[in-house]
């Protein structure tokens, strides 16, 4: 009986662990950025022309990987596009 026990409390919080939704953070603009932001961050340059389609960014260190928002979070190809050629403004 407490091994009928056990495997459904461990099956039920297997099933909670993979339908909860993903950590997210919120976007924060920094209109002014200062020196000392400047100095800890890193720039992640958009290598390729427009409308190819890039699934990571890298600046030599780190790399950045897109990926779909959910559970599984499959990769996400973006396609690349100049300011001003589909903009209104």
């Amino acid at each position: 009986m407490l091994n009928i026990k056990l495997i459904f409390g461990i099956s039920s919080l297997s099933v909670c662990a993979c339908l909860a939704p993903p950590a997210r953070a919120d976007f924060v603009a920094l209109a002014n950025p200062d020196a000392s932001y400047i100095a800890t961050t890193n720039l992640m340059p958009i290598m390729g022309s427009e409308f190819d389609t890039v699934d990571s960014l890298t600046d030599g260190t780190n790399t950045a990987f897109f990926r779909n928002p959910g559970p599984l979070g499959f990769p996400l190809s973006l396609t690349i596009f100049d300011v001003g050629s589909f903009w209104l403004s």
